[in-house]
């Protein structure tokens, strides 16, 4: 599979867990019903990076792991966040936004950032893709320091000193 840098988002990831786990509970199929292939798939290669499943086509073993994450919601940021960290990129990414929790970054300069540290070539939209994703699994795991915390739309406000502000052309 190559990299194993994270290609989806929290969400589509811990439904796929819950529809595993609770087929296993119940009469062994899956439901698959309202997802693509595409989300599957990715979905699937995640849990299986974070030790949650293994993957024996046409069999997918769920593990202990898969079903305490299931199983004890208040736990799910922990367990997330112990497979996640299993993974150089998102480590890595992790201790990027620690050196940059006060001021913050863009998604693209954290993805720039993220490219050269792991010395991957990707496109710029690549880049910042994986960023959003990362992004994502941090808060959700708790792990997103100072600024990266919550999510805000817009620019940090305060951080321009008055007279840097551009001049007003109404008056």
């Amino acid at each position: 599979r190559g990299g194993k840098t994270p290609r989806i988002q929290y969400a589509p990831v811990e439904n796929i867990a819950m529809r595993l786990v609770h087929a296993l509970q119940e009469d062994g199929r899956v439901n698959w019903t309202g997802l693509h292939k595409n989300t599957i798939f990715r979905a699937l290669a995640t849990l299986e990076d974070l030790g949650f499943i293994l993957r024996k086509a046409p069999l997918i073993k769920v593990l202990p792991r898969a079903k305490a994450f299931v199983e004890n919601p208040n736990n799910r940021p922990f367990l997330f966040a112990e497979g996640a960290l299993q993974l150089v990129s998102f480590s890595v990414f992790i201790e990027i936004l620690k050196s940059k929790q006060i001021k913050g970054g863009t998604l693209l300069e954290l993805g720039h950032e993220l490219q050269e540290k792991l010395k991957e070539n990707w496109k710029e939209s690549t880049s910042e893709t994986i960023a959003k994703i990362m992004l994502d699994w941090a808060r959700h795991t708790n792990l997103a320091p100072g600024v990266f915390a919550k999510i805000r739309k817009g620019p940090i406000k305060g951080w321009k000193k008055k007279e840097d502000a551009q001049m007003s052309l109404f008056k």
